[in-house]
This record gives C-alpha cells, structure tokens and sequence, in this order.
C-alpha cells in the first residue's frame, strides 16, 4: 500500500457509484431489455448505468440543534420485489455512511433518477436495513411513485454464485488486470463515468475484505458499484479511497459477493440486523511471537492447513470474567470453523451466532473449546439511544454495558456529557463547561453531594432539587488528541490496554438548572413523528416552544424505556465546604 511509514488516512465520505449489466447469459440475472433492439454493449456508459443508478440525497435534523446537515451519494437498483403489502418495491444497495444518522437525528432520504432532461426524477426512499458487519446499507422505494422513468428502470446484473466475482477474496489473482467502470455523483457532479483496473485484494482486520482498483474515486462516489467491463456484472460497491501524499486512484470497493449473502442472510431472518456483541476487546499475533510462546506448533498440529492461509491469530486483548476468556487467548476457530485474524468476520459470525458460540483457543500450549455467550445489545442500544438529559444547554447521556468496557478502569458511572446546544439563547460565554465526552462522576446542589451511576438516578436528583438554582458538576474528562493537524481533536486511546483514556483528577464545574428536559417532556419518537422538513427546522425559540421547555417547574423521571431505579438514598448534609464525592481516582 506504499513505503514504510506512510502516513495515510483512508477518507469514508464519497456517496455512489453504480452500473448495468448486458448480455442475458446462463446464471446471470438480465434487466429489462433496451429499446429499440440495442443491446446493452452497443449503449454508452451514460445510458446504461442510469437505468439503475440512482443518487442518494440525505437531510438530517437533530433535536438538539437548530441547523440541518446531509449529504449526497449513490446507490444502485438490484431487484424488484413484492412487499407484505402486495406493492412493487425497487431495492437499493448503497453504503451505510451514506445514510447513517445519530440516534437524536431524523432522517429523509431522497433518490434522483436520470432523465433524458436535466431535471431529474425524484422520489422519497426508505432505509430498511443498516449492517451491523459491513459498509452497507439497504434502501427501498415504491415503483409506483416512479413517473418520467418507469418505462427504463431496470435491476443491475449480478454475477452468479458460480462467478469467480461472487467470491473475489478467493479468487483475486486470477481477477487482477480486469477493466472496471465507476459511476457516481463525485463533489458536486452528477452521473460521472471513470475508468481503470482492478489492482488486486486488501485486507483489513477491522473491515474485511475489499477490492483494491485505480479507478477514480471521491466524495460522492460512495454506495455505486464497480463494473466488470467484460461480463458488465456489478462486482462490488465502491466504498473509500486512499488518501496518501504519493499516492493516486487507490480505490476500495467491498466485493458483491459479500453484501448478497448478508442481504439473503437478513430477508431470512431479520434478527441478524440487531447488534450483538460480547465483551472482548481483540488484537492479533503474527507467527514470529506464536512461535516464540509455544502456540504455534499446538495450532499447526490441530489445523496443518492453518498457517497456509493466515500468518497470525486473532487474539484476546482483554475480556470480561463471564466470557471464559482471558487475555492472550489464542483463537483458532469459531463455531467449528478455523478463524482467520479479523474482527470483521468475528463479527459476522456474531450476527448469525445463537446465545453462545464455541471458542477453539490455544491456552499455556493447551488447545482447550469454552461456550462464550454472546449478547444481544440491539435493545440496550435502543434504551440508551431515546434517553437523554438536557440541562441548560448541556446533553447528557449513557454508556451501555459494550462501551463502559471500553473505559479505563474505575470509573462506575454511565452518564457523560455527549454535547451542548449552541444557539444563540443557549450561550454559555465565559462560563467554564465540561469536555465533549466527560464522564459525570458525582453532582453537589444547595450544598448536597450526590453520586451518579447512571441517567435515571441523574433525573431523579435533578427532580428531587427542581427549583434550584446551580447544580456543580463532578467530572473526569477525557484525554484528547490533536489531528489533522491540529484542526480536531479525537478521545486518546491507552496504548498498554486500549480503553478510553480520562484524566485521574476530577473536574468541577458550576452551572445554572435554567432548563431540563428529559424523554417525559419531549421524547426522540415525539421528535421523529411531528417533525417535517418540508415545513424547516424550527428556529431557537421556536425549538423551546416546541418541546415546551421553558423553564419547567415540575418534570418526572419516569419512561417507559428505562428501568425503573432504586431510591436514591438520603444523602448525608455537608456543613461549610461541600466535599467531593468519591473522592479522587
């Protein structure tokens, strides 16, 4: 990928590419056929990608914010099928960062439909499916909304399962040299068409695999696929470049294949989109440091084949006692089956896996088989997603169980500050406030400490002192690191145990109870139901009117999504200076 020591970033932001396939051949599924008797060989580039090539508008609205965001990229149409409701429905492939959004945002999709004018086709979309395992995403649109355009919309062709392209990780040398075609909507264009050859495969433990092209790629590109210009199969969806000083067109694509056995995988059980997880945190080991503890020759004697295909484990980097793992656990399979070094498809064995999977370890030089379970964290994340405290300007929210392990040890509290409203009512000017991120340790109101574990014991507090004036907040903040020069910042990671890294010393600071809002005054599906983007996001003032929140007197922490919690014991009076609860870490 270049010389030692490269600095690189790899950009995630281009939005879609997409193209047609022609002949009608064995195993192969063919579009409608074009008009006229034209075969789809004999159409231009232009013509025949946009019978299926789509680009994918997102408009974004937050509750907590006055301004709108979005984006553009592409997608491309793959079938044509019925819903539960008899209606035809179009089925779009696209990437997931195309349409992602945070859980306090609404969503509107939109899709462009080339048209033999300038002005495109454009209907709404709804996103149906976001991986949980790729960059990837499933769109759908009615057929019936489609007007200037339904007589050439048609599927893309997909290769076959028997295509060396279905499985292109297994097949790559042979693919390598093969002339390919982009389309997309790169910057602020539209329906551009470039050109180049597949480079070969690339190989990332987090990501997967993908396929490595010189095709032109960028910002808007992203969602499209990436066409065999031979067979004209669309082989994969061009998902990222990267961005080196010396280095050119080093596109990524993830290979077709992959994305039609999930989207199969999901059509038969919806369950796999639910997030599931297990509280490890992964690394690796490569053959030279497997050899030099004993763990080599256990795994060549067990699997011979092993070291031909993989030239390192996967690893335990950490790991929660209920799990049965421990740290330096080498992982040889996974459900029966040998597993190579990579989290991504650890990941996707999680998806389809049952309450438990079997680890095949090597351990001390033994080779030992331990049930670990795996958890389904979709309804945690959906709990934790629609909670939320809003006092004075500043959000707060909560870690699930999966992110607490990703914070360095000794913090017990659940509760951090995840960012604060800045408009012009909410200004906060030279008052001090807390870092994006902190965690909330403790709070003292009319001179009473209280320690914080979590949102609802936080609500609670907050209703219990309601007409109260200040509230001081008890902080760790986070370790933040420059990037890109300078111009962001992103939390620091622990280089020995790879958690968040936080400050050891606790942070004060004072703050008005101006307003509070919690999901009893305004929840995020309140939000998603009666709010319109064809009427604007409201203005600031109007944002307080319409979740009725000033300056409210009397508010409950009770909510459906969250468990009910213990009473908060009677805290005990402080005389003269308030102390600091928990003390310092």
């Amino acid at each position: 990928m270049g010389a030692k020591g490269l600095k690189w970033w790899v950009i995630f932001a281009f939005w879609g590419l997409s193209f047609s396939v022609g002949a009608a051949e064995k195993g192969r599924r063919t579009p409608q056929q074009p008009v006229a008797g034209e075969t789809h060989h004999q159409m231009s580039p232009h013509e025949f990608t946009r019978r299926f090539t789509v680009k994918v508008d997102v408009n974004l609205a937050d509750i907590f914010s006055a301004a709108h965001r979005g984006g553009h990229g592409t997608g491309f149409l793959v079938e044509v099928r019925k819903n539960q409701k008899g209606e035809h429905v179009g089925v779009i492939f696209t990437n997931n960062h195309v349409v992602n959004k945070r859980s306090s945002e609404v969503r509107s999709v939109a899709i462009e439909f080339t048209t033999d004018t300038e002005i495109p086709e454009v209907i709404n979309a709804k996103v149906v499916y976001e991986s949980q395992i790729r960059d990837f995403a499933v769109l759908e649109f009615k057929m019936a909304d489609l007007d200037r355009v339904k007589g050439t919309v048609a599927p893309a062709i997909l290769p076959s399962p028997q295509s060396p392209f279905y499985n292109f990780a297994a097949n790559h040398q042979h693919l390598a040299g093969r002339h390919v075609l982009a389309q997309g909507n790169p910057l602020d264009s539209n329906a551009i068409t470039t050109f180049g050859q597949i480079n070969g495969v690339y190989r990332d433990v987090a990501s997967g695999v993908f396929i490595q092209t010189q095709t032109p790629i960028n910002p808007g590109n992203s969602g499209g696929p990436l066409i065999d210009l031979e067979t004209l199969e669309v082989i994969g969806i061009n998902t990222m470049k990267i961005a080196a000083v010396d280095a050119d067109n080093v596109g990524m694509a993830i290979p077709i294949g992959d994305v039609i056995e999930e989207y199969k995988a999901w059509r038969r059980d919806p369950s796999v989109a639910k997030p599931r997880s297990m509280d490890v945190r992964w690394g690796t080991m490569p053959v030279g440091e497997l050899q030099v503890i004993g763990a080599y020759d256990v795994i060549n004697k067990a699997y011979p084949d092993f070291f031909k295909y993989f030239n390192k484990t996967l690893r335990v980097h950490d790991a929660s006692p209920h799990t049965g793992l421990k740290p330096g656990d080498q992982i040889v399979s996974v459900g029966g089956v040998p597993m190579p070094p990579s989290v991504h498809e650890l990941r996707r064995r999680l998806q389809i896996a049952g309450p438990t999977l079997i680890f095949e370890i090597v351990r001390n030089k033994e080779l030992l088989k331990i049930e670990v379970p795996v958890r389904d964290s979709g309804f945690e994340k959906m709990r934790n997603d629609m909670d939320f405290v809003y006092l004075s300007g500043l959000i707060f929210r909560s870690y699930g169980d999966v992110e607490m392990w990703q914070i360095d040890g000794g913090l017990q509290s659940k509760v951090y500050m995840a960012g604060r409203l800045n408009t012009a009512e909410t200004t906060f000017g030279s008052m001090r406030i807390p870092d994006g991120g902190s965690i909330l340790v403790s709070v003292n109101i009319d001179g009473v400490d209280y320690k914080i574990e979590n949102l609802a014991q936080f609500k609670r507090v907050l209703n219990q002192h309601r007409n109260s004036r200040f509230i001081r907040l008890d902080v760790r903040e986070p370790i933040v690191t420059p990037i890109n020069g300078g111009e962001g910042y992103a939390l620091a990671i622990d280089t020995v145990f790879g958690n968040l890294a936080y400050r050891s010393t606790i942070a004060n600071y004072v703050v008005p109870m101006m307003e509070i809002v919690t999901p009893f005054q305004f929840s995020i599906h309140s939000f998603e139901e009666q709010f319109s983007f064809s009427q604007g996001k409201p203005e600031t003032r109007d944002w307080r009117r319409f979740i009725k929140a000033d300056r409210i007197p009397s508010f409950s922490c009770e909510n459906t999504l969250v468990p009910k919690p213990e009473p908060v014991p009677a805290p005990a009076e402080v005389k003269g200076k308030a102390k600091r609860a928990g003390g310092k870490k």
